[in-house]
Parts: structure tokens; sequence; C-alpha cells
């Protein structure tokens, strides 16, 4: 009889655990995104919500908590970003040693495979000059979610403020930094790294004749880090939450150019992610700035 009762509760206890795991088979509470949640696929590969640390909307990146296994398999393919059970949009993934341009949306994954740690992924875009290609990276359902799990973040802004022709060969321009977020961001100095290696990381400063297709520039001879990779904590500064800075580049050598209509353009840049790693990102004042941002602005010689 003992024997009995105990084969009884024994067939009782699978029973309780069998529907205890059938629940859990057929439960999707525990699903990685819902109805408002921002995340998404590259190529076969989803990356919930639970795993994004925050978006950078400045460079359009997206900071993973935990190094993502990306294009293991390969480094062409497609992506999707998403909010709960909507597509926002899809892009394409391009590798720069393509002889074709990217249209639209798209992710150059060797700077992804060369990046430590791989905890950044930025999402690119170019329209080619054709309007009816729209940009969906800031649609307003992508920004709306990520507010709403404290996940956005504006990141930095540069604006091209004024350009000065000093003389046939000589120009200045003005360009001003801020920081709309919350973090207070470290950032590329040109005044302590000097003119030169700070074009290792930016193409400077270009004007562009529409009239004529034709672009000039300045002649920097640009000194590189050696080791390529190696940057120093000295060459950065702190720029606080809510802080604006003016800055001041003046080219002794620049292409000759005639008189008539320009669009100039300035790259600011950061370091980039394949030089710095994750444990190094955050410092003590504040979060290294990585990426690169753009500003326009028209004139006239």
């Amino acid at each position: 009889m003992k024997a009995l009762k105990l084969m009884t509760a024994f067939l009782c206890l699978l029973f309780l655990l069998g529907c205890k795991n059938d629940n859990i088979l057929n439960d999707t509470s525990t699903d990685n995104t819902n109805t408002s949640d921002f995340w998404i696929q590259v190529q076969q590969t989803v990356i919930p919500n639970l795993d994004i640390d925050y978006y950078d909307f400045s460079t359009h990146t997206v900071y993973f908590k935990t190094a993502q296994l990306l294009f293991e398999d390969s480094y062409t393919g497609s992506f999707t970003v998403n909010v709960g059970d909507t597509e926002i949009y899809t892009g394409t993934i391009h590798p720069m040693y393509l002889n074709s341009l990217p249209t639209g949306a798209y992710i150059d994954p060797m700077f992804f495979m060369l990046s430590k740690n791989q905890y950044a992924l930025t999402i690119n875009f170019r329209d080619v000059g054709n309007p009816d290609i729209e940009d969906l990276r800031s649609d307003s359902r992508i920004v709306g979610a990520l507010k709403s799990d404290g996940k956005y973040h504006a990141g930095l802004q540069v604006e091209v403020q004024a350009i000065r022709f000093l003389s046939n060969d000589k120009v200045s321009f003005d360009f001003q930094l801020s920081n709309p977020d919350t973090f207070n961001y470290l950032y590329l100095d040109v005044n302590k790294m000097g003119i030169a290696l700070f074009h290792y990381f930016t193409n400077g400063l270009t004007l562009y004749d529409g009239e004529n297709h034709q672009t000039y520039t300045h002649q920097i001879s640009v000194v590189k880090p050696d080791p390529w990779n190696y940057w120093k904590r000295e060459w950065l500064s702190v720029i606080r939450s809510g802080e604006s800075k003016q800055f001041t580049i003046t080219y002794d050598q620049f292409n000759s150019m005639p008189t008539g209509s320009y669009q100039a353009s300035f790259s600011f840049p950061g370091l980039p992610f394949y030089e710095v790693e994750k444990k190094d990102v955050i410092q003590s004042d504040g979060r290294i700035w990585l990426g690169q941002i753009g500003s326009s602005l028209n004139c006239t010689k």
C-alpha cells in the first residue's frame, strides 16, 4: 500500500510538471517584444529591446548592453527596424568594398566587425539626391518608443555658422558644437590635438560649386596616429549637458576659387567605434562621443 501511494504521488507530480511545462511553452507573455518596443533584425538575428542600451540619434547608432554576434555568415543582406509588430523601415547591408554605392538606409558591416567588443551599430542613409527616398530613421514612432523606454539620446549637434574668405587661398570658418543630451560627452578637441591630427579623423571643410560641379578644399598635411588605431585621453574635452562651444578653424592653404556661390560642408568627427573599447566609453567626467555628424551652409565669395 505504501508503495502504491508513493507511485500515485510520483505520477501526480509528473502530471503537474507536464502541465507547467505546457503553460510555459504556450505562454507568450515573456516575448522579447511587445506593441511598444523598439527592436531591430539584422539578417536572421533579432536584437530585442532588452539587449539595447540606448540609441544615439545624432549618429543613428544603436548601443548594445553586450556584444552581438552579427555578420558571422555574410556581409550582405538586409535589416529591419521595428516598433512592436510594425516594421518601420528596411535597409540593406552594404560593405564598403563593393563597387556600387548604397541607396536609402544601410549598414556597413565592416566597421562593426572592426570594432572592439562589437557593442554599437550605426545605421547610415544615402539619398543620392532623390527626394523620393524618405529617411525614416527619425520616424516619430521610433522616437516615441525609445523615449518611453528611456533609451532615446540626442547625442551632439554641429552647426557651421560663418565662412570667411581672407585671401585667394586662405579660408576661415566658425562652427558651434552643442550638447542637447542628458549625458556629458567627451569630444575630439581641435585646440588640444592640433589641426593636422584633427584632420586625420575628418575631411574638414569642403566648398562645392553646384553650377560647375567643382569641389574645393584645404591642403593640410595630415598627421596620422601611430599606430593607426591609437588615441589619447588628452585629445578629449568635456561638453556638458545643455552646453554649447564655439570653434574657429583657419586654412592657410585652400584651393584657389573663383567668385560665386558655394555650399560649405563640414563633418565633425568623434573617435571611431573600432578604436575605443566598450569599457573605455564611460569616463569619470562623461561618455566618449563616437561617430561623425555634419553641417552645411550656403555662402558666397
